[in-house]
């Protein structure tokens, strides 16, 4: 997927999570190297897919703070994006839900708690793994950080564990 599919500023669902993304150092020609997390997820089974490995270029490294939103759904939580810290020693967890699923999945952030993981199938769906199941976030990655960042609706439930 090239870069300018990834996130483009002007394609933001909200004005909001433009202001969220920026502040935190995103800009659309931001790219990080990815060489160690892509041979070390591989590594351990992974597969990351070409828009994985984009979004991943965009904002790996990044933290974003969700802003504060009264009609959030759910507490604010700041969002790390290290695919390491998602994925390390989990493929096996991760192994069983894309058997269910049926798509392969590449992590790409966690919250600050440590309790909720974001992934992306390799369909472009974007997903959360916490204690109460898989979730789909959107399908799209637009689409799931907008969600992620302002909390306007309950995500849906694919599997629930």
């Amino acid at each position: 997927m090239p870069f300018s599919q990834v996130l483009d500023v002007l394609d933001c669902p909200t004005p909001a999570t433009a202001r969220t993304i920026t502040a935190a150092g995103w800009s659309p020609s931001r790219r990080i190297d990815i060489t160690t997390w892509v041979d070390r997820l591989e590594a351990e089974g992974y597969n990351v897919s070409p828009t994985a490995a984009a979004i991943l270029q965009n904002f790996g490294n990044l933290a974003l703070y969700p802003p504060e939103v009264p009609e959030a759904l759910w507490p604010a939580s700041p969002l790390f994006f290290d695919p390491i810290e998602v994925g390390h020693g989990m493929y096996e967890r991760y192994l069983d839900l894309e058997s269910a699923l049926g798509h392969r999945m590449t992590p790409l952030a966690a919250d600050a708690t440590g309790s909720t993981f974001i992934l992306i199938l390799d369909d472009d769906r974007v997903v959360s793994d916490s204690v109460q199941g898989l979730h789909l976030l959107a399908p799209t990655f637009p689409a799931a950080l907008d969600l992620l960042l302002r909390r306007h609706r309950t995500p849906e439930f694919l599997l629930a564990y």
